[in-house]
């Protein structure tokens, strides 16, 4: 008898799987990961329900430098919006084809990149900066504590902070 219960599951089961399938897949129901490349990136998004989840987009780069991930975000943005426009030309009626289609043009709405850099300082601007941060602590340490050198320091630190402000008209 077991063994027909078992043959009778695995009947119901291969009916059953595709038709399931069918409805995940309409639905959108599981979360599905894409990797394309696009203008030299490698983008990645994950996406549920026709919807691109914008937490995910470019999670691959968002540990490396903020430059590459911003470069990544401002690509995705970029690409979401030319496929989009892409759609928007063929006369299909399908409902997978509306679906990407609305998928695209939603994600080129409302997807907001990160738009960030990270430079190196001059050396004048590291000049004056290492200026005014010393002149920064020793004023904090001067005014904890009531000692003569600590002030001293603080006066000649300031001072030489003021020096190269003037000297290359920075505030």
């Amino acid at each position: 008898m077991d063994s027909i219960a078992l043959i009778f599951a695995a009947f119901l089961n291969t009916l059953t799987q595709p038709v399931q399938d069918h409805l995940f897949d309409s639905l959108g129901l599981m979360v599905e990961a894409k990797v394309v490349a696009y203008q030299s990136q490698q983008i990645d998004y994950q996406y549920q329900r026709w919807l691109i989840n914008h937490d995910s987009v470019c999670q691959q780069k968002k540990s490396q430098l903020i430059n590459s991930y911003s470069d990544c975000t401002i690509a995705a943005k970029q690409f979401f919006q030319a496929t989009c426009n892409h759609l928007q030309l063929p006369n299909r009626r399908d409902r997978y084809f509306l679906l990407h289609k609305n998928m695209y043009c939603h994600a080129a709405v409302s997807y907001t990149p990160v738009i960030a850099s990270i430079d190196r300082l001059s050396e004048t601007e590291s000049e004056i900066l290492e200026a005014k941060q010393a002149c920064a602590m020793l004023t904090l340490k001067a005014g904890r504590t009531a000692s003569n050198a600590v002030e001293k320091s603080r006066k000649e630190a300031c001072a030489y902070a003021q020096q190269i402000r003037d000297k290359y008209n920075q505030p």
